[in-house]
Parts: structure tokens; C-alpha cells; sequence
């Protein structure tokens, strides 16, 4: 895992106060996922709600992509430190396999 990304995500615990829940870091994937070079991480906060994770992610300048992930055994975020600058950052979720892009329609009913 790279330096910043850890470094990033201890920041966001220390944030929102509560202990994050890594499902994947690095994995060896065929595409170019960011978990391959060590820069993404899945992961859930489960003690507060999706959406107030996602708000609090996204108050951190070095997410450059958050994927949000509502129908996971443990709702959680994709995180990554790709390059961005404010008109690139890239915002998804993932329902049923499906990459859609991120409306507030994905965090009623969660």
C-alpha cells in the first residue's frame, strides 16, 4: 500500500472518530485498478451512515475517486488516490455489477 493512501485513511479515521473497516487494499487485479498499484482501498465505517462516511470522505482533497457501495454485505466506499484536479474527481456507486453514476437517490433507504 502506498504511503499517502494509509496516511489518507488514518486521516479519515481520525476524523470521523470511529474505527474503518478495511475490506480490500492492495490485490493483484488483470485490469488497471488502483488496488493493484496500492492507491485504493474498500472499506465501511459501520457505526455511522453510508452517507455520512461519503460526506466525510469527500471533505479530504486526496480522494481523488470514491465509489460508494450500498449493496455490500457491509455498505462501504471505494477509495483512491488518483490524480484529479476539481473538475476530474471521479464520484460512482455500484449496484448489482452495475457502475452508475453517484445521485442522492443511492443513499435513500440505506
Amino acid at each position: 500500500m502506498s504511503y499517502y493512501t494509509v496516511s489518507l485513511l488514518d486521516d479519515l479515521r481520525e476524523y470521523v472518530g470511529e474505527p474503518i473497516k478495511i475490506h480490500c487494499g492492495y490485490e493483484q487485479r488483470e485490469n488497471n485498478s488502483h488496488h493493484t498499484f496500492g492507491t485504493a482501498i474498500d472499506c465501511s465505517c459501520p457505526n455511522i451512515s453510508l452517507f455520512d462516511f461519503f460526506l466525510a470522505a469527500s471533505r479530504f482533497v486526496g480522494w481523488g475517486g470514491i465509489g460508494v457501495y450500498p449493496k455490500w454485505n457491509n455498505p462501504g466506499l471505494h477509495l483512491d488516490t488518483r490524480s484529479y484536479d476539481k473538475k476530474t474527481r471521479a464520484y460512482w456507486s455500484r449496484i448489482d455489477n452495475n457502475y452508475l453514476p453517484l445521485t442522492v437517490d443511492i443513499f435513500i433507504g440505506v
